[in-house]
This record gives structure tokens, C-alpha cells and sequence, in this order.
């Protein structure tokens, strides 16, 4: 019972995270992107020449304090290489910059914390 109800807050997280990522300006591509390797929550252009791999994290308690490395670095590496088969099955993003974004969400106060580029594409946080 308890992982049902974490998977519809992931799903609730995600549908926030897609709205902000929006009202920013971004176009979503695709949500819950799978591969062999893992999965990615949500893939959007940004700028019409960055492509933007986000990992959404909801949370019921919150601590701003180094949030870039709460996603471990398998995690990482597999959110890399998940991105890397999405690349390879579309090549018009070619030419696209690639960032790894992290988005957090904090249940209670509904807040969230973005970052841009939080790690690189070898899974070093930035």
C-alpha cells in the first residue's frame, strides 16, 4: 500500500514539475523516457537548442542543503545513459546542447527547488 501511494505522488510530482517546467518556457518531449539502463522523468527542449534531462524528486520533509548529490552517482550514470539511447533514437537533436537538471518538490509547503546542470554528463555534480 505504502508504494502505491509513492507512486501517485511521484506521478503528482512529475505533473508539477512539467507545469513549472512549462510556465518556464520549456517544451516537454517526453515524460518517463525507459531504456534497458533506467528511466528519465521528463526530457524538454529549452532554448530550441538545449535538450534538458530531468529528474523530478518529491519529498515529504525538505532540506535545501546540497541537493545536487542526494541523486546517487548510479543514478546518475543511469539517468546518462538513458539519455544517451533517447539521443541515439532522435537524431534531430543532433545538434542540441545536453543538460542534467534536478527538480525537487517539497510535499507540505508545495515548494520547488530547480537546478540547472546539476551534474555533468559523466555524472560528476556540478
Amino acid at each position: 500500500m505504502a508504494s502505491n501511494i509513492s507512486k501517485q505522488r511521484g506521478y503528482a510530482g512529475e505533473d508539477l514539475a512539467t507545469q513549472f517546467l512549462e510556465n518556464l518556457g520549456v517544451k516537454i518531449l517526453k515524460r518517463n523516457f525507459k531504456s534497458e539502463y533506467g528511466e528519465v522523468d521528463i526530457i524538454g527542449e529549452d532554448n530550441e537548442n538545449t535538450l534538458a534531462f530531468v529528474e523530478v524528486k518529491s519529498w515529504k520533509k525538505y532540506d535545501f542543503t546540497d541537493l545536487e548529490f542526494s541523486i546517487s552517482k548510479t543514478k546518475r550514470k543511469r539517468i546518462i545513459q538513458t539519455s544517451l539511447i533517447y539521443l541515439l533514437e532522435h537524431p534531430e537533436f543532433d545538434n542540441h546542447q545536453i543538460r542534467y537538471d534536478i527538480l525537487f518538490l517539497a510535499w507540505r509547503s508545495k515548494q520547488l527547488n530547480y537546478i540547472t546542470n546539476a551534474f555533468e554528463g559523466d555524472g560528476t555534480p556540478l
